[in-house]
């Protein structure tokens, strides 16, 4: 038999040699290219690192605080022991004990960086949807503090972990450790646990508690906000905080952990600085250490030109200072008794004046910025400028009415009732606001939309979280006076929203810029919108519930009371001003019987606009080119025929306007004639909510009380049964899943 010489074929294994190889051969050559361009980049960095030894610090130069016309009003430096140094054998081991619990458990066991710890923060920040943990070692938080700069940015990252590598090198773990004990930032201008255990404890590192020594380890992730003498809440749960991880880790038992967090901590008075304005002055300190940090602040010589007008400074805490509600409570008596004036320039967004307290020296704690208070009647505002920007017109007619809600879940009913429990049937939405009509709001919330208003509350400044829920319709949520009054300004400055700043600029000690915000203007509401609102709010001061406030030109207003006289708003605005006053007790307590926004706050308001404005020529409110003005028939909203006798002008989106007119004469019995004695004589009540059922006495505001005291919470537990029923109902618009509403729930406010 022939044989024939047959070729093999080609194996196909060949074909995935082959690609293998050319794999291998790319991975390499990106392996050789990736690393050319980390060796560039660690040398191009590492190029730019400071020298790192004892000798590098530079000479220290105070800031200097400048106000609008360039005066100086104060200057920010290092404590007079900030250059003591102190060797560990001189800190307590509780103390050394509790900042590596908190800040870098495994300092010991890394060299500079902690691979270990930044993929377990990296994993718990994945599984939490957002930055909750970071993973910078105490290596590194000395290379930032001591050597580096506070900017957010990749590079200075990049420079910090090099940096990190390097001083490693350089320094044994102890004197790392020693190094960043003496250099961490505490707060109140103090470096060091030497100056911060003097200035919260009037104490030596070495003598510290394991209480005191949780305290201050838990100031350096955030001093302003951990701060003892301000904010002694956060400052306990921060130090409970640290027990905990010094019990998990092994440094202190669970029964030491424990009796610590129960012992009383007795804080050093503090020795304030006092200046000129210090809750704004300090206001501008915390501002500039979140951006440049502390000791750029405190060493670099910084410039910082501000807003704050020391006339209009001067006539708020007079005028704040100065409140009847004050005079007749002592601070010395009344130490609780708080309250908080901001006002601020619509057009740029200036702060002008800000009062954070009745006195900085026994509270530093800033109500003006720091205090969420329950807005009462003064969210109000949203609601009717969410209407006018969708369609609606002041001339829009509702019924005011009783009404009532019923949690399908509870069962509990909500009855929030006018003044009085009197209503008065069809009204404009102009004359609802100006009396503030409990009724009106919450249907006009519904008709709106509960999520709309809260989407125009955000755009025009408010930043807290809002309740998606009918209470929100009488100011259930807690808000700062600074968002209140930002947001006011969005009307007064027809629909343009200017956020609220401190700084016009920052300079280097060499004259060089290094901040400087400029004009950051952006249109949230249509202008024409921001008229009618500003015309409607002119109603609440010229005949609503805020005439305890007029000062003899064009300004537009709203008043609030919150739920048994706990709070008491009164926020207005003419064109380039704008001011949000709030008074209250820091622990919550009632102001006391007829204690309102419009009769308690409202003169506060007048006294200092006439003060602040008094030199200002009177301007009006521009009017924008799409309006046009008619006069209308107060009781049906409609165009005012020749013999109508209850009409006034009003102000209108161009294409907007009634077309029907009016066919009677008659005075509107229902509601303008409430508010006259019947021998003639004007008779200013507010309308709102009270806890009894007494008449008001001539220019008093009485608050009624609802069933339930108020509160409607659609978020309340209910049985199985009641939840697969209702599990996809809705209540007049309102989703019955909502976030549980606080007990204290505005029932009004003060009209």
């Amino acid at each position: 038999m022939k044989t024939t010489d047959v070729k093999p074929k080609p194996k196909k294994r060949s074909l995935v040699f082959s690609f293998i190889k050319f794999c291998f051969f790319m991975f390499l050559m990106l392996s050789v290219i990736v690393a050319g361009a980390i060796i560039g980049v660690v040398k191009t960095f590492s190029d730019q690192l400071p020298e790192v030894g004892y000798h590098t610090y530079k000479p220290k130069l105070n800031t200097k605080v400048y106000d609008i016309n360039n005066a100086q009003i104060a200057e920010f430096h290092e404590v007079e022991n900030r250059t003591e140094k102190v060797k560990m054998n001189e800190i307590s081991l509780k103390l050394q004990q509790a900042f590596l619990a908190i800040e870098d458990s495994r300092f010991y066991e890394h060299y500079g960086i902690d691979f270990v710890r930044i993929i377990g923060a990296a994993v718990s920040n994945w599984r939490s949807g957002g930055i909750r943990q970071g993973a910078s070692t105490i290596t590194q938080q000395l290379a930032r503090n001591a050597f580096l700069t506070q900017e957010q940015t990749f590079s200075r990252k990049i420079k910090e972990i090099l940096l990190a590598f390097k001083i490693e090198q350089k320094f044994s773990k102890q004197e790392i450790f020693e190094l960043y004990l003496n250099e961490i930032y505490f707060g109140h201008g103090a470096w060091g646990v030497a100056s911060a255990s003097d200035i919260y404890f009037g104490k030596k590192p070495a003598d510290l508690s394991l209480a005191e020594a949780a305290i201050l380890a838990g100031l350096p992730k955030n001093p302003t906000k951990n701060d003892p003498f301000v904010n002694p809440k956060h400052a306990k749960e921060r130090q409970v905080l640290v027990l905990n991880k010094m019990a998990e880790h092994g440094f202190i038992t669970r029964e030491q952990a424990s009796a610590a967090k129960d012992m009383p901590l007795h804080l050093k008075t503090a020795k304030k600085e006092i200046t000129r304005a210090p809750y704004f002055v300090e206001h501008v300190r915390n501002e500039l250490i979140n951006k440049f940090g502390p000791k750029k602040v405190y060493t670099s010589g910084l410039k910082v030109y501000t807003t704050i007008d020391m006339e209009i400074q001067k006539a708020a805490e007079e005028a704040f200072l100065n409140a009847k509600i004050y005079k007749d409570n002592p601070l010395e008596t009344h130490p609780t008794l708080q309250g908080a004036l901001i006002s601020l320039d619509p057009q740029n967004g200036h702060i002008k004046a800000m009062v954070g307290g009745r006195s900085y020296e026994q509270s530093e704690f800033n109500r003006s910025t720091q205090a969420r208070r329950q807005p009462g009647s003064t969210f109000k505002t949203f609601i009717y400028t969410a209407a006018i920007q969708m369609g609606m017109s002041a001339n829009s007619v509702m019924t005011d009415e009783p009404i009532e809600k019923v949690n399908p879940y509870t069962g509990k009913v909500w009855r929030p009732a006018n003044y009085e429990n009197r209503y008065f049937g069809d009204v404009t939405l102009k004359t609802a606001l100006e009396k503030s009509l409990n009724s009106i709001a919450v249907k006009l919330l519904e008709k709106v939309g509960i999520q709309r208003v809260i989407d125009i509350a955000h755009k025009m400044g408010i930043k807290s979280q809002l309740g998606n829920n009918l209470s929100l319709a009488l100011g259930a949520c807690d808000v700062t006076p600074l968002e209140m009054a930002s947001s006011y300004g969005v009307i007064a400055n027809g629909g343009i929203r200017v956020p609220p700043t401190a700084i016009i600029k920052v300079l280097d000690n060499e004259g060089n810029v290094l901040y400087d915000p400029g004009y950051r203007g952006e249109k949230v509401l249509e202008p024409e919108t921001a008229f009618v609102m500003t015309e409607m709010m002119r109603g609440v001061i010229e005949h609503g519930t805020g005439t305890s406030a007029k000062i003899g030109r064009p300004a537009a207003a709203k008043t609030g009371t919150t739920n048994n006289y706990i709070d008491a708003w009164f926020i207005g605005f003419t064109p380039n001003l704008v001011t949000a006053i709030y008074v209250g007790n820091d622990d919550r307590k009632p102001l006391g019987s007829g204690k309102s926004g419009g009769r308690t706050v409202g003169p506060v308001w007048r006294e200092f606009m006439l003060a602040a404005l008094k030199d200002k020529p009177v301007v009006d409110f521009k009017e924008p080119g799409n309006i046009t003005k008619k006069f209308i028939c107060k009781e049906t909203g409609l165009l005012a025929c020749e013999t109508c006798t209850n009409k006034a002008m009003q102000s209108f989106k161009r294409g907007f306007e009634p077309e029907a007119m009016c066919t009677h004469g008659t005075d509107d019995e229902g509601i303008d004639n409430y508010f006259a004695k019947q021998d003639g004589i004007k008779n200013v009540v507010d309308y709102t909510e009270s806890e009894t059922d007494e008449s008001a006495e001539s220019g008093e505001e009485i608050v009624v009380e609802t069933e339930d005291a108020g509160a409607f919470d659609p978020g309340a537990p209910a049985d199985a049964a009641a939840k697969k029923q209702m599990a996809s109902a809705k209540l007049g618009g309102l989703p019955l899943e909502t976030d549980e509403i606080e007990d204290e729930i505005t029932a009004d406010g003060d009209e």
